[in-house]
């Protein structure tokens, strides 16, 4: 059974919820897919805006890092696909907090 939903994510606590990874693309052709409920916590615990147009500003291209190159906002889209960059497992009891208290 498919899931439609009808209005887009507003945070990535909405993309978690509604099973969508967070696919960031570098403008030099390096993309990859977190974890929106592991990147929500990431951005928790730092105390970041968890906005889904604030979460480019806090991302950064490993590939351009690596090869010192100036550091460029990715943009970023929802998708569903598996991650390819692991970040620190969240606490799903948490998240599942954080959605009840939003109903």
């Amino acid at each position: 059974m498919s899931r439609e939903y009808v209005y887009e994510p507003r945070d990535l606590v909405d993309a978690g919820a509604m099973h969508y990874n967070v696919l960031a693309r570098c403008p030099c052709g390096h993309t990859s897919v977190l974890e929106s409920i592991d990147l929500w916590d990431w951005f928790r615990r730092r105390g970041w805006d968890v906005r889904m147009r604030a979460v480019p500003r806090r991302l950064k291209c490993t590939a351009c890092e690596d090869a010192g190159r100036a550091r460029q906002g990715p943009s970023i889209e929802l998708v569903r696909k598996e991650a390819t960059v692991m970040l620190p497992s969240a606490d799903m009891r948490e998240f599942r907090r954080e959605v009840q208290r939003r109903r």
